[in-house]
């Protein structure tokens, strides 16, 4: 995932404080805005403008001239919220996992615990 251009017709191309619609490429999680807005919140960085992810778009509230940097940001952002997702699904493949083994675990003990009945 990373931001591959500029909505034109949606964004402002005042000089101050305004909306930039950027495109986001290949968005391939429902949470993928709950996962942005946590690494935003949480980078570091002392220059990051709003940002809101609305459908394929990533809002961004900036200076015009500030732009390209909020660009490079973002996709950094968008770097680290794939690989959070990544882990993310890996962790729940890993516990349905578990939780499969385990159930095939009880039905193993359940039919040791009966087999020696006889009807």
């Amino acid at each position: 995932m990373k931001i591959t251009g500029v909505d034109f017709e949606k964004s402002s191309v005042e000089e101050g404080m305004a909306d930039r619609y950027l495109i986001i490429d290949n968005i391939t999680n429902a949470r993928f805005s709950e996962f942005f807005e946590n690494e935003l919140r949480s980078h570091p960085s002392m220059h990051k403008g709003r940002a809101v992810v609305q459908g394929s778009y990533v809002i961004v509230t900036c200076p015009l001239d500030e732009l390209q940097a909020q660009v490079k940001l973002l996709n950094e952002i968008c770097s680290r919220v794939e690989v959070k997702i990544r882990e993310h699904v890996e962790d729940i493949k890993r516990r349905h996992e578990e939780e499969r083994q385990a159930e095939n675990l009880k039905r193993d003990a359940a039919h040791n615990v009966f087999k020696g009945l006889k009807f």
